[in-house]
């Protein structure tokens, strides 16, 4: 062993702290100790720390290693931690101390087994055996559905349901024993720690994950596509291959955002093609409506606010999507309106209109067209995209014109006065309360005004022409 240590470099492939714990005892004086060897990371005095599965926080109040005290322990020490403000009996030979927010319990895994070569047992589906973690046994089932069994020598990745939560990283280690008599019949690497309900439905997903750790990368970059993570996100979850991400990233199947969102080129092209026909599949269905929400998009399409917001910026740079209030439409489509829609979009404008700075309910829009709620709604996004009328915060519309009177009145305000309150508001608009605070909150957030408690001040857009 001396020699081949003697031989070997051996350094820690990541910053997250974690070590298995095999003692824990309390002393008097210091009060709870547990120890361990560190398998992960670097820690110190002082350093908040994480207790899992126990979901318990704390610091250290001091550090021990063979004997003497320490202000750090590090990867491959054996260690003795005293934890602050902690009970005994929140432990347990198993429990984990590590890094807090890296690691998350768990029951179901996704793993590679292999059978040992001298072993006369074989696996078969939902049979009960003992897998060992670190320092923690727990009893489980590993699912087989491909074939019938696993024998001697043989391998497969398998899903793994386990009796207790675990607390385990992707490529661990881990050793498989028959329930009775115990014996070593199989060992196994971790594929995937935190197995999505979503995944479960797809009997191919287990099988398919590579046990090569670079293309495990690249697997799990390609399944969460539409919701891609920032470089950081995947080293705290690839935290045991943490130095070789830097490495991968440079591959050129990868594109990296400014703020360091990983993504493979093939999805860019993919989404593109996806948001461009969903763009053509709402118009068709409904071809009053050109510019459609941020939300409602990454609803529709079950797409990340940020996997939405990378395409989208990118289809603009190509000139095909345009930003619009909010939204986005598709450049160079029109609506064709027949004459007799352009009677009832001139007749809801001008009820709109006739409201002066009131605003307007859609209720009451639809009252007094006396047109179908879905015909008026489509009718007022056309209005909406030529930017005639103005939607304020629940529903509530006012003209142009209209709107542009209530910020004449609101420059003279302040040409005499510096804050204006609710009721100064209501005064010089005519409004209600009702129809005030709405109008007051769209101003707000369109920086025409700013609220400072139940006043307003200047905003930078109150002057612009």
């Amino acid at each position: 062993i001396i020699d081949y240590l003697d031989q070997k470099e051996i350094s820690p492939k990541t910053d997250v702290f974690r070590m298995n714990v095999d003692r824990f005892f309390s002393k008097k004086g210091f009060g709870t100790v547990v120890t361990g060897t560190v398998i992960n990371g670097k820690i110190r005095v002082g350093d908040e720390i994480e207790i899992l599965p126990s979901n318990v926080k704390t610091k250290i109040r001091g550090l021990h290693s063979h004997g003497d005290s320490k202000n750090d322990v590090n990867y491959g020490d054996r260690a003795a931690i005293n934890l602050a403000n902690v009970k005994k009996n929140i432990l347990f030979r198993g429990s984990v101390v590590c890094t807090p927010e890296v690691m998350k319990p768990t029951n179901k895994i996704i793993a590679y087994v292999k059978m040992v070569n001298f072993t006369k047992w074989c696996i078969n589906n939902k049979q009960r055996l003992r897998f060992h973690f670190g320092t923690r046994m727990v009893l489980g089932r590993i699912k087989i559905s491909r074939i019938k069994s696993l024998k001697q020598g043989e391998s497969s990745n398998f899903i793994i349901n386990l009796e207790s939560n675990v607390v385990v990283g992707l490529d661990d280690h881990f050793v498989v024993r028959s329930y009775s008599p115990m014996t070593t019949i199989a060992g196994g690497v971790v594929l995937c720690s935190n197995v999505s309900s979503l995944w479960m439905g797809n009997r191919n997903f287990a099988d398919s994950i590579p046990l090569d750790q670079k293309n495990r990368f690249m697997f799990y970059v390609e399944k969460y596509w539409n919701r891609p993570k920032t470089i950081e996100e995947w080293k705290k979850i690839f935290f045991n291959s943490f130095s070789e991400i830097d490495d991968w990233k440079q591959d050129t199947i990868f594109q990296i955002t400014n703020n360091e969102y990983i993504y493979l080129k093939t999805a860019e092209k993919k989404s593109k093609k996806i948001l461009i026909q969903f763009f053509h599949d709402s118009y068709t269905e409904n071809p009053f409506r050109l510019v459609l929400s941020f939300d409602s998009i990454c609803k529709a399409i079950k797409w990340s606010s940020v996997w939405l917001e990378i395409i989208a910026e990118k289809l603009k740079e190509d000139k095909v999507l345009a930003s619009i209030k909010g939204g986005y439409s598709l450049i160079g489509i029109n609506s064709t309106l027949a004459k007799q829609d352009l009677i009832k979009i001139n007749n809801i404008e001008s009820i709109i209109q006739s409201s002066g700075m009131v605003p307007i309910s859609m209720i009451q829009i639809i009252q007094s067209s006396r047109l179908k709620p879905k015909r008026v709604r489509d009718l007022i996004h056309l209005l909406l995209n030529e930017n005639k009328i103005i939607s304020l915060s629940n529903e509530f519309y006012v003209h142009r014109y209209n709107m542009n009177n209530v910020l004449i009145k609101i420059r003279e305000f302040f040409l005499k006065k510096r804050k204006l309150s609710v009721s100064e508001f209501k005064n010089i608009t005519g409004l209600t309360r009702k129809t005030a605070i709405p109008f007051l909150e769209y101003l707000d957030n369109y920086n025409f005004t700013v609220r400072n408690e139940n006043y307003r001040s200047i905003g930078e857009k109150l002057n612009d022409k």
